[in-house]
């Protein structure tokens, strides 16, 4: 996600209007951005693609961390209702419920440029 880090805020509307595409490169990077830069304006589609049951369990759970990261009180509630399931979405549901934190590393706009890694 570091490319979009270092853009920052201008190509948000460019990944929202291309976010629900189920094919499109790097989704997974996409949807982790705007949770990471906490674009509340994600909201709706992140609710969407958590909500869909046919999306792979992977970018339903990224999803929720990325809701979690923008509106930690919604993504609470959230992770209640999906902390059951036996998946990677009930994973981080668990781990959210559990520690009150996001379950991805959070990058910064330095560490992007910088290229820095733990």
């Amino acid at each position: 996600m570091d490319p979009l880090i270092l853009c920052g805020e201008p190509v948000v509307p460019i990944v929202l209007s291309h976010i629900g595409d189920k094919e499109l490169s790097r989704r997974f990077a996409a949807i982790q951005f705007l949770g990471n830069g906490r674009y509340s304006a994600a909201l709706p589609i992140l609710r969407e693609i958590l909500n869909d049951n046919e999306e792979l369990s992977e970018y339903r759970a990224v999803a929720l961390d990325s809701i979690f990261l923008i509106d930690k009180s919604s993504g609470k509630e959230l992770a209640k209702e999906y902390a059951p399931l036996d998946d990677e979405l009930g994973l981080i549901s668990k781990h959210i419920e559990a520690r009150g934190q996001s379950y991805f590393t959070e990058r910064t706009y330095w560490q992007a440029l910088t290229r820095y890694h733990e």
